[in-house]
């Protein structure tokens, strides 16, 4: 895997993703945070939401919140767990590695490592995608 050093664009990305959960961190609901970067620099976050029959993870609700708004190109994403000051970078599930796959194939995502975070292509993170067989939107 080619771990890449976050640049100071990376850091902001972390930082909306703490902050979005902050804001909406509740036990049982809403422990995930997310930020993505769209092609056009504006960053969307969103928190994971939860029901006892419904998991819907916090980078599908970033990556729609950027899709509402008409962005078609994503460059970065990152998941936190936890309200800040103690939220932490965590790797996305296989699902939401389909997903970023599929709206951007070229999009770095945020990962936790021994040496603190780093960022890799998703395409690294998931080598033969399902998406392949399917036209992008």
């Amino acid at each position: 895997m080619n771990y890449r050093q976050l640049s100071s664009q990376d850091e902001e990305l972390i930082a909306a993703a703490l902050e979005v959960i902050a804001r909406g961190h509740r036990e049982g609901c809403h422990q995930v945070g997310a930020a993505v970067r769209a092609g056009s620099g504006t960053i969307y976050a969103g928190v994971h939401m939860e029901s006892p029959g419904v998991d819907v993870c916090a980078e599908w609700v970033a990556l729609g919140m950027a899709a509402s708004a008409g962005e078609r190109e994503f460059t970065c994403v990152v998941a936190v767990s936890g309200p800040a000051p103690d939220g932490r970078v965590m790797s996305p599930c296989g699902v939401c590695r389909e997903l970023l796959y599929f709206y951007g194939p070229d999009m770095e995502v945020i990962v936790p490592h021994e040496a603190g975070p780093r960022k890799v292509r998703v395409s690294e993170l998931l080598p033969i995608p399902y998406a392949d067989d399917h036209p992008a939107p």
